[in-house]
């Protein structure tokens, strides 16, 4: 998104999805690198406490992640425009994908794991589930308007999306025409039943 590609030009319900995936996934990557010990000064705190029951781990890398991507996508100031306002509002429900996904994790300590004392701390989910809370909000994703009530983890819109099944739309894509579990790429659904040419070429290796 960093590139400005077309699609986000428009506030499109495809274009907020875009803009929470693309903010989610780099406050998650940072976040992952930190609970690796990647990053220097986001490494996990190891240090016990005196309590039989504590948070610790890599709890606080997840706010690493999720400042960083803040930092990198959102833009400086504040919305010049209603598009502006938009993508704000979809990158910040990206970085919030994070929170509402984190999981528990703990840590036993004591004398042949007698768990005496226990460390605790909440980690990223893995990135496939993270995108599939985004789907579903993106699937529920409410058109913007001066007085609509949305929260901060809702996905919000300008305009209706394009039929991207118009004629116009459809001529010159390239799809997959051998894919027999009909995943994403197929010819018949990228195509929408417009049929479609296959051409062999022979490439040298």
């Amino acid at each position: 998104i960093m590139h400005d590609p077309p699609v986000l030009r428009n506030g499109f319900r495809e274009s907020s999805l875009i803009w929470a995936l693309s903010s989610a996934s780099a406050a998650w990557g940072v976040a992952t690198a930190c609970a690796q010990g990647w990053i220097d000064d986001c490494a996990c705190n190891n240090q016990m406490g005196q309590n039989e029951y504590e948070f610790g781990g890599c709890t606080h890398g997840v706010q690493h992640g999720i400042t960083a991507s803040r930092k990198l996508l959102t833009k400086a100031g504040a919305a010049s425009s209603l598009l502006r306002k938009v993508e704000k509002h979809n990158l910040k429900a990206g970085r919030l994908a994070i929170k509402k996904t984190l999981i528990s994790s703990c840590k036993c300590h004591g004398v042949s794991g007698s768990c005496q004392q226990k460390t605790c701390w909440k980690r990223t989910a893995t990135l496939e589930h993270i995108t599939d809370y985004l789907v579903e909000k993106y699937a529920r994703a409410k058109l913007y308007t001066d007085d609509s009530a949305v929260k901060t983890t809702d996905l919000i819109y300008l305009e209706a999306s394009p039929d991207v099944c118009k004629a116009k739309s459809v001529a010159g894509r390239v799809c997959a025409w051998r894919n027999e579990t009909h995943t994403q790429g197929d010819c018949d659904r990228l195509c929408c039943g417009n049929g479609f040419s296959i051409r062999h070429e022979v490439v040298r290796v």
